[in-house]
């Protein structure tokens, strides 16, 4: 009889462990929170006619339409391009 209680109280034991660890576990899955990174935008090009020996300033229009694909964020030239007839491409992404 003192066998059988020892089992069941051993039994009572191990349950009460496995089922804190569960809901410890269930817990943390839970509150980690969804993230989305933002910073991931496909690269855009833009033409540009080069002014006054500028060759990274954009003309009005050109801002225009990059503001038009990265909305409120900052405009970023990762590649820039260049030709005799003095025409730029640029290669641009959206940053934070």
């Amino acid at each position: 009889m003192l066998k059988f209680t020892k089992f069941l109280f051993f039994l009572f034991i191990l349950q009460l462990a496995t089922s804190c660890q569960t809901t410890t576990i269930q817990k943390k899955i839970v509150s980690q929170p969804k993230v989305e990174d933002k910073t991931l935008v496909k690269p855009f090009v833009l033409k540009w006619d080069l002014e006054k020996n500028f060759i990274t300033k954009l003309p009005k229009e050109a801002k225009k339409v990059a503001k038009k694909y990265c909305q409120d964020r900052r405009i970023i030239l990762i590649k820039l391009d260049t030709n005799e007839k003095l025409t730029a491409k640029g290669t641009f992404i959206c940053g934070k």
